[in-house]
């Protein structure tokens, strides 16, 4: 869609345009293949957003190969990861407010990623899936009557590890006993075991 400003023959592209005495804006369309005022197509503007969506794709996939050991990066990614997809958002909003279709079609490999790792979560009655370490953390209580049935309960639930708090000397031996056909190995600092 080209205008022609009523005094010359020459094709004006985007931007401001002369009819009749008077300021004609034209903005330019998604299919518009003249593209801006500086001559840029949906497909070459917004080559910064195409950039920072396949980034973010990259830290989604390969979240665990970033180093923990400057500034705990490594964990803090972990952390927000979820988090992400606001960024996504973001960049969604931008490129469609920047009108590049560069930049929407680069957002489909964060958002197909962040999909893959968290969109089941919010489905109904979906089941997590297969944990690799299951913990069970209780407080004992120092006026505990039964460790021996607190050790059989907490064992009953077949964790891979089992946290006491509040562990007292007194009461250490029972729950080692109790638990060490299943649970061999144990440490204790205080009042807390493992």
């Amino acid at each position: 869609m080209e205008q022609v400003d009523s005094g010359t023959t020459a094709p004006v592209r985007a931007g401001v345009a002369r009819r009749a005495g008077r300021r004609v804006v034209r903005w330019a369309r998604w299919g518009d293949a003249t593209g801006d005022a500086r001559g840029g197509s949906p497909w070459t503007r917004g080559r910064v957003l195409a950039v920072l969506a396949v980034l973010t794709a990259g830290l989604l996939v390969f979240h665990r190969s970033v180093p923990n050991s400057v500034g705990h990066l490594g964990s803090l990614l972990e952390a927000f990861l979820p988090w992400l997809g606001v960024v996504v958002m973001v960049l969604l909003g931008l490129a469609l407010l920047r009108r590049s279709a560069l930049a929407l079609v680069a957002l489909l490999l964060p958002v197909a990623v962040w999909t893959y790792l968290f969109g089941e979560l919010f489905l109904p009655g979906a089941e997590p899936g297969p944990r690799d370490l299951v913990v069970v953390q209780h407080n004992v209580s120092d006026e505990n009557t039964d460790p021996a049935g607190t050790a059989r309960a907490l064992a009953d639930t077949e964790p891979d590890l089992i946290a006491l708090e509040e562990l007292v000397p007194r009461a250490l031996p029972v729950y080692e006993q109790t638990l060490a056909p299943d649970y061999p190995y144990h440490a204790v600092r205080g009042t807390v075991g493992l």
